[in-house]
């Protein structure tokens, strides 16, 4: 989002921010609310409501979630990191086209790939996401009824409570019998405890 923002890459880029999706980068999300891995809310009354969960790129580096502000009546807020009104995560916006029809947008500062659990029930936070994504651009889905046993396969869940003091729970889940290890890192890469090693 930041390169949109400095690098405006040809007519079509200018069209999409100036017409179908209007909004200006905020910056980085971390500097404005001091968490490496915010957890994301949905804005009340948005077609993303209720789930919440965490944006989590696995280290400092990639923790560089954007901040996005809607500009003029069309666009609104979805998300916000760590339901701070200064912290916008997502923006949507539907506007009317030349061929007749609307044009709905949704620009996220996270990609689906860095959405965590927040919770330990239910369907993963990503497939909720996903869905309310998909239903606002008007796609018809219907009732969830499973998800590929593969989709769990070698899977580690974010700690719980976050934070904590003195405990905290980590869950993970494999696919089949083998040798586990789970060992904690800190930032500097040096090992710290393993919690898991047969």
């Amino acid at each position: 989002m930041a390169d949109w923002t400095t690098n405006l890459y040809g007519a079509d880029a200018v069209s999409v921010k100036s017409i179908y999706m209007n909004h200006v980068w905020k910056g980085d999300q971390r500097a404005i609310t001091g968490f490496i891995s915010p957890r994301v809310f949905p804005v009340a009354f948005s077609p993303w409501t209720p789930e919440t969960f965490y944006a989590f790129g696995g280290c400092p580096t990639i923790n560089r979630f954007d901040a996005v502000n809607p500009v003029g009546p069309s666009s609104a807020v979805s998300h916000r990191y760590n339901n701070q009104a200064n912290a916008p995560a997502a923006v949507y916006q539907a506007t009317a086209n030349a061929a007749g029809t609307i044009a709905r947008f949704h620009l996220a500062g996270f990609a689906l790939n860095f959405i965590r659990d927040d919770d330990v029930f239910g369907f993963p936070d990503y497939v909720y996401y996903l869905r309310y994504t998909l239903q606002w651009f008007h796609n018809i889905l219907g009732t969830m009824v499973g998800i590929d046993p593969v989709a769990f396969a070698n899977r580690l869940k974010d700690n719980y409570p976050n934070l904590f003091n003195p405990t905290t729970t980590i869950k993970y889940s494999i696919a089949s019998a083998g040798h586990v290890s789970l060992k904690i890192y800190n930032a500097a890469g040096q090992l710290v405890r393993t919690l898991v090693d047969e």
